[in-house]
């Protein structure tokens, strides 16, 4: 069953992290404080979302949690981070 406030905080997470990534353009430099903004909210949210699947993989088990194609899709995203990152030359 799950926990309906976690749930909606993840929500509200989620659509902060839209904003975020509608925000993002090639307008916007890296180095400005609006990018270093954009860079860490995206990093943070991304912290924030790899938390979540630790925590339902530890309560669920891997096998249960796996089985569920959007659990799926949302740890090939969480795992697909650190090699974007580096192929971006950021390196984490």
């Amino acid at each position: 069953m799950p926990h309906r406030p976690f749930e909606y905080t993840l929500f509200a997470i989620i659509v902060f992290n839209c904003g975020i990534m509608a925000i993002e353009c090639p307008a916007v430099r890296p180095e400005s404080p609006l990018g270093q903004f954009l860079h860490w909210a995206n990093a943070v949210c991304t912290g924030i979302f790899t938390v979540e699947m630790c925590i339902k993989i530890f309560a669920w088990g891997f096998v249960p949690y796996i089985k569920q194609i959007t659990n799926q899709v949302r740890a090939s995203a969480r795992l697909s981070v650190p090699w974007r990152a580096v192929s971006e030359g950021r390196g984490g």
